[in-house]
């Protein structure tokens, strides 16, 4: 569906105020494609809403009215998950962006689904708490939740030890040199464990430092730098944060495709080599990196879409390493959600669970309406 009635755009702008719904085409256009190279159906219309209410009242409308539905968040997803694969009605959700209560006692925050992390942790900050996850976009709490969004040996030995690890990220040399290149931060170009860890005050965050120093060493780490001022910790986080539009820079007028997967953290590290070798042995421009405390991989592929013969590789090394994944007692995405993307790996992690989910989604959503074309062929 790709455009709507004068009667459905009429009943479409009763529910919301004039500038909140949209069938021009360059907000359609702009909610097309999300960062990744999957690309959909042009939407017949974009609304806005701004409370629950109005959530549930255009849901119930479009229901009746057999419109597809595809929600929105910042459009940062890299598996064509808010990619509206039916056209229809976009739910742009990036104006529900209050947060309605932050609970220092409980560790806890109430939230609109269009709040954006940065912000939430610039709110969180005023009373000495921040939101961990960390995936390096911008994203909207409300699609990290909707995708699992988080953010080598070493890895299992830290998590092991009881240290209380906020973040171990993994960065190999390729990306390194594209990193110090571009921005002159001087890391050696080896495969390296950036870590960050909980603590009260400065002197409890150096004692942390000098046990991971130990543990480092003990796996035979060549080299251990740290930080405990906040200055000194956000230079370190420099790199990783940036990765993905230091790898575009690198590549223009390529595209990517981002490899998400998670194996249990024992196989870590033959994910690693099995995913650098992979490669090295095509020789395309490609990179490996990830959230290694919570076992997930990343390998950032660039290439010419144009070019049947170069994407045909790229695509035939992310399937690879998918199967590697799932073969390891692992997941097809680890922080990225399905999509477009990672449907077509449903059936081979999940076996006959996948019919099942199929029934349960089927019971809430006979018609197929609500974000169709996701998850399930």
């Amino acid at each position: 569906m790709e455009t709507f009635t004068s009667q459905q755009i009429q009943a479409l702008q009763e529910m919301v105020d004039e500038d909140r719904f949209s069938t021009g085409a360059s907000h359609r256009e702009l909610h097309r494609r999300d960062i990744s190279p999957h690309e959909g159906k042009m939407p017949a219309g974009i609304i806005w809403p701004l409370t629950t209410q109005e959530v549930s009242q255009i849901l119930t409308w479009c229901y009746a009215n057999d419109v597809p539905v595809t929600p929105w968040g910042a459009g940062t997803s890299t598996e064509g998950n808010p990619v509206p694969a039916q056209g229809g009605l976009v739910v742009d959700l990036t104006r529900m962006d209050r947060i309605l209560d932050i609970r220092p006692q409980d560790l806890q925050a109430d939230v609109q689904p269009g709040v954006l992390r940065k912000e939430l942790n610039r709110q969180t900050g005023q009373v000495g708490l921040f939101f961990p996850p960390d995936p390096g976009a911008d994203a909207s709490i409300g699609g990290m939740i909707a995708n699992n969004a988080s953010g080598v040996q070493t890895v299992a030995t830290m998590i092991g030890s009881g240290l209380e690890a906020a973040a171990l990220e993994l960065l190999t040399p390729g990306l390194i040199e594209l990193m110090n290149r571009e921005k002159e931060l001087n890391l050696p170009e080896v495969p390296s464990l950036f870590c960050e860890f909980h603590g009260i005050s400065q002197a409890a965050l150096q004692e942390t430092a000098d046990m991971a120093r130990d543990l480092c060493q003990d796996c035979a780490a060549t080299a251990f730098h740290y930080g405990v001022t906040e200055a000194e910790r956000k230079d370190l986080w420099r790199a990783r944060h940036e990765a993905w539009e230091t790898i575009h820079r690198a590549h223009p007028g390529m595209e990517t495709i981002i490899v998400d997967a998670a194996v249990p953290i024992s196989g870590y590290p033959e994910m690693i080599l099995f995913s650098q070798d992979l490669v090295d042995a095509h020789q395309v421009p490609g990179y490996v990196f990830g959230h290694a405390g919570d076992g997930n991989l990343h390998v950032v592929l660039a290439g010419d879409p144009e070019d049947t013969q170069v994407w045909s590789i790229l695509e035939s090394i992310n399937q690879k390493i998918v199967r590697q994944a799932v073969e390891l007692g692992g997941t097809c995405t680890g922080e990225h959600g399905v999509g477009i993307g990672k449907r077509q790996f449903m059936t081979l992690e999940h076996g006959a669970g996948y019919d099942l989910m199929l029934a349960i989604k089927t019971l809430v959503d006979p018609k197929g309406l609500m974000n169709p074309g996701k998850i399930f062929l």
